[in-house]
């Protein structure tokens, strides 16, 4: 607003003032709106103040730049005037540009104003209804002449978000009678014509009419241009074999996108095949026929058919005068010279353990006499063996006794000696606290926490029965034909290392020991010969007592035993985590988590090892560290055990010194140099603050794998006296080995979808890749590697990435569905496995 001074020149007046003119007018009447606009931050230029809305939209809209005052009613004329001149559709920073105001306010208007206005306002576009319904009935036309569109395709197009796509031009779209939507598998939406699912219908029947061979239903959908809309697919064929428009069978199965077409022809061909193949080697299973096309319900109609006596089982069909006969001369021939028989040869690769045990115990046993059923029949991985009742008694009377007299000398001296280390603790202990009664409080509750340690109950718990491989050994020793297969069983496993315990022994001689031999009676015995070995030693012990002291194996020793394990199996770890990181494919912030999950669970796990020992070894008080961030302390931790080499995770350990009287809290790097000597307790502080400082109190630094890694194999040594142990080609072997032994064992037993999801994948995981997986990142970037790699077919990828979002969700999952997983994971090729 221009004027002139008193002298007469022309002047300027300033934003206030005109702002304060636009006040005064208003009160006047001069406006409808009573509602003013407020003063924003001026920008540089003084003389030219930005005004601005408040939040509210008023009534009266000033743009200084150009000197313009607008109504609402006259910005809205103008607004309109120019969307319409725009052909319905303008963007925001278009308004602000021709109008000169400020951005947020001309959003706010318009957002204001869009309903009565029949406007959109998505992002920074404005449209009005009328170009929609125009773009619709042009997509209309362009539908019509093609059939077939894509919502993605239509937002690419109008260059509009895919979900004011999805959600409004489809409503508009679906207001033609002759437009339709559906909904693919993988979520994708398309619009169709009626006359599409015609001209599906009539491709989808020219295909299957003219195939020969077994037909994918995916590869229909892409050659029909429905590539991910399986269902509907499916539905087309199932509606062309109700009408009796084709000759074949769908088969669906568990996973939609597995679904197979095998045309009648095809299956005809194949059921002579099978019957042919049938008649020559008196058997079939399921998953060869499967592999060919099959179905199970198909290939068990042809053979009965062919042979009304065929022996149908769970995944196999026998001939009955074949395998039945053979098995049966056998089986009566090692029951009347009171031996054994290797029944395996009878039975081809891929039948299973399950179908055997019904064909020899239902179908063979019946023939025989008594003797058979008092004999004990053995399926074990493959391996099938029958042990006569006559055998088995010779072994217990002949070979049994003998080692059991062995094993109890050699138990009843370590139960012994650990009584022995007792008892010369407590009285070193006490003579010490006699001469130096401020220590005896402390000394006193460390006898005590020995006999915890060492109380001959728990050993005797532990220990009083026969180790399986010490009866095996025994056995295979007497009898060389049952040792030759054991043998050869452990080659075909390639088996590295021999087994010591129960959950490490495998094959059809171990599984005969814990079935057969290790019963009740046997661990009385055992036990009982233990005791009475001990009460002889202990009536000697007492005239020699500190002889037999020297002799006690010590802590040191245990902890030196489990430390050589701990070592390998950490580095077997820290070989999986990094093959991750340094994948191509793993991104930076996923490698930071692979990071920070190993040195948290794995390398907290080493470091309390190390650790306890230490304060163990030096004389430090018990309660100056603790190990559990919440106080309650793992129970199954102990610093002298063999490590768990089948678990799946770690108890996280959280380094910290308990308040004291005075509630202060130390740092316990500090108190861990000042209370351990020289390079001991400074080494130890060093390994827990590259394991990161969220593992131990008042820590701030990031963690680093490689530098810990390193410090642990350059500073074990004079940590803790013993040199850290590297691992080689054949310990690693047997580590994966034994581990995958473990898991399997866990994944048999176990009923719960999370751990038989979590074993499956480590289970899996170790063998496509030979890499141990472990920690909280199974479920996700060890999954995601899983289901990248070539070996795992889509169908099993698909499986197990539902199953990780029925986990997610908590939701219940079928209990075929759980099977499956589970078959998965114990299942000898991955490659051939086939979930439907």
């Amino acid at each position: 607003m221009n004027g002139k001074d008193m002298t007469g020149s022309p002047s300027m007046i300033s934003g206030n003032d005109a702002l304060e003119l636009l006040r005064k007018m208003t009160e006047c009447g001069y406006f409808d709106d009573k509602k003013l606009p407020s003063l924003c931050k001026n920008d540089k230029d003084e003389k030219n103040p930005v005004i601005s809305c408040e939040k509210k939209v008023p009534t009266l809209i000033i743009s200084l730049n150009e000197r313009c005052i607008y109504s609402k009613r006259a910005f809205l004329t103008e607004f309109r005037r120019l969307l319409d001149a725009n052909n319905g559709r303008i963007t925001l920073k278009k308004v602000v540009a021709i109008f000169s105001i400020d951005f947020e306010d001309t959003r706010r208007i318009v957002s204001e104003v869009s309903t009565a206005q029949d406007i959109y306002l998505i992002g920074t576009e404005i449209l009005t209804h009328a170009y929609i319904d125009l773009k619709c009935h042009d997509l209309h036309d362009v539908i019509t002449q093609c059939n077939i569109k894509t919502i993605s395709e239509i937002a690419t197009d109008w260059q509009l978000p895919l979900q004011f796509t999805s959600d409004i031009v489809v409503a508009r779209m679906e207001l033609f009678e002759d437009i339709k939507t559906i909904q693919a598998d993988d979520g994708t939406k398309f619009l169709i014509t009626d006359d599409y699912g015609e001209i599906v219908l009539d491709k989808v029947k020219k295909i299957l009419q003219d195939a020969k061979e077994p037909v994918k239903v995916t590869a229909v959908g892409k050659e029909v241009q429905f590539g991910a809309a399986v269902t509907e697919i499916i539905k087309k064929i199932e509606l062309l074999l109700e009408g009796g428009n084709l000759n074949g069978t769908l088969h669906t199965g568990q996973n939609i996108f597995s679904a197979l077409y095998t045309p009648s022809v095809h299956e005809q061909k194949q059921a002579k095949l099978m019957t042919t193949f049938f008649d020559s080697n008196g058997f079939i299973t399921l998953l060869k026929a499967s592999q060919t096309g099959i179905s199970k319900k198909t290939l068990e109609k042809c053979l009965t058919q062919h042979n009304p006596q065929a022996i149908l089982l769970n995944e196999s069909i026998f001939h009955p005068d074949i395998i039945i006969i053979a098995l049966q001369i056998d089986i009566d021939e090692s029951i009347h010279s009171e031996s054994f028989v290797d029944l395996s040869s009878h039975f081809p690769d891929g039948v299973p353990e399950s179908d055997m045990r019904i064909l020899i115990e239902e179908y063979v046993f019946p023939l025989l006499n008594e003797g058979a059923m008092s004999g004990s029949l053995i399926i074990d991985d493959g391996e099938a063996l029958f042990f006569s009742r006559g055998m088995i008694e010779q072994i217990q009377t002949n070979l049994i006794p003998a080692v059991i007299e062995s094993y109890a000398k050699d138990q009843a001296k370590i139960l012994m000696d650990a009584t022995l280390e007792m008892t010369n603790q407590e009285t070193h202990n006490e003579t010490k606290a006699n001469r130096k009664s401020c220590r005896a409080v402390k000394k006193n509750s460390k006898v005590k926490e020995e006999r915890k340690r060492f109380k001959r109950s728990d050993w005797e718990d532990t220990r009083n029965t026969i180790p399986i491989a010490s009866v095996a050994s025994a056995i295979a020793d007497y009898y060389s034909d049952l040792s030759d297969i054991q043998d050869n069983f452990d080659r075909k496993k390639d088996i590295s290392i021999e087994p010591s315990w129960d959950n490490d022994c495998c094959g059809p001689l171990y599984c005969f020991c814990q079935i057969v031999i290790r019963n009740v009676q046997f661990e009385r015995e055992c036990a009982s010969a233990i005791r009475a070995e001990m009460d002889r030693l202990a009536a000697t012990t007492i005239r020699n007592r500190k002889q037999g002291a020297a002799k006690f194996k010590s802590i040191e020793e245990s902890f030196e035993e489990s430390f050589k394990a701990a070592c390998q199996f950490l580095q077997v770890l820290a070989k999986q985590t990094r093959y991750m990181i340094n994948h191509p494919e793993t991104d930076d912030d996923t490698a930071t988590v692979l990071v920070e999950d190993w040195l948290s669970g794995c390398g907290t796990d080493f470091s309390r090892r190390i650790t306890e020992y230490c304060l163990f070894k030096h004389d430090v008080e018990e309660k100056t560290f603790a190990f559990q961030k919440d106080g309650i302390d793992s129970a199954n931790f102990c610093f002298y055990s063999e490590p768990d080499i089948g678990r799946l995770g770690f108890s996280r350990s959280f380094l910290h010194c308990p308040q004291s009287e005075d509630m202060k809290v130390k740092n316990p790097l500090k108190v861990l140099r000042d209370r351990l000597p020289g390079s001991v307790g400074v080494g130890l502080a060093k390994m827990w603050s590259l394991t990161g400082g969220n593992n131990y109190h008042g820590g701030t630094r990031t963690g680093n794998f490689n530098l810990f890694l390193q410090h642990i194999e350059d500073s074990c040594l004079s940590i803790c006296g013993i040199p850290f142990k590297m691992i080689d080609k054949k310990a690693e072997k047997g580590i994966l080995f034994a581990r995958r032994k473990n898991m399997q064992n866990a994944l048999e037993k176990t009923s719960s979808i999370q751990e038989i999801f979590r074993l499956s994948v480590a289970l899996l995981y170790q063998k496509v890749k030979t890499l141990a997986a472990c920690g909280n990142e199974i479920e996700s970037s060890i999954l995601q590697a899983l289901v990248r790699d070539k070996k795992i077919s889509e169908e099993i990828s698909a499986l197990f990435l539902e199953c990780s979002q029925l986990i997610k969700h908590k939701s219940a999952a079928p209990e075929d569905f759980v099977e499956h997983i589970k078959a998965c994971g114990l299942c000898k090729d991955i490659a051939n496995h086939n979930v439907t």
